[in-house]
């Protein structure tokens, strides 16, 4: 198989993927009334924590960030811009009022970027596509912990507990009518 990560199509949805990732980590950032600082953090964390662990658990250095230094540059300009230029954070907020589309992105971007990258280190199809969903989630979830929050991520995975959780409790109310029904025969 050719080697995806040299393309320019990979190039631009990863960096894409860092761009739209950071910029949700300094929304958060924002409304935790954090400083640049903090907001710097938690847009790298953000952008980079998913790739990071991608590349650990494929066993791939230098990690993606540091292969790519311009994106660190990147996401620091665009953080400067964000805590001190109004306009930006405006445009940002309106953007991503809309049901969280800028984590939405971000997600998508980096699972496309995860997958690529999997599949050039040799996994099967499978294994590739849950690396791309940990690519994909795992900034998120890592800036959500850090700053105590209960993202997206998490609020799809309870909503999902919850349902498999009145559907068992349904059957098994289910099997006890059955059950009672066949007693009474």
């Amino acid at each position: 198989m050719a080697n995806l990560t040299n393309t320019g199509l990979f190039v631009f949805v990863e960096a894409a993927a860092v761009v739209v990732s950071a910029l949700s980590g300094m929304i958060v950032a924002r409304n935790k009334k954090m400083d640049i600082v903090g907001a710097y953090s938690i847009a790298l964390l953000t952008a980079f924590g998913g790739g990071t662990i991608r590349d650990i658990l494929l066993e791939r250095r230098p990690f993606f960030w540091i292969e790519n230094e311009r994106y660190l540059i990147i996401v620091f300009v665009m953080c400067i811009a964000f805590v001190y230029i109004p306009f930006f954070y405006n445009i940002a907020i309106r953007l991503h009022s809309r049901t969280n589309t800028v984590d939405a992105i971000g997600l998508g971007l980096f699972s496309i970027s995860g997958l690529i990258a999997a599949l050039n280190a040799g996994l099967p199809i499978f294994p590739a596509t849950l690396m791309g969903v940990i690519t994909g989630v795992a900034g998120g979830v890592l800036r959500d912990v850090v700053l105590l929050e209960q993202g997206l991520v998490v609020d799809l995975v309870l909503a999902g507990q919850r349902q498999l959780g009145l559907r068992l409790v349904e059957r098994g109310l289910l099997l006890d009518q059955a059950g009672a029904q066949l007693g009474r025969v």
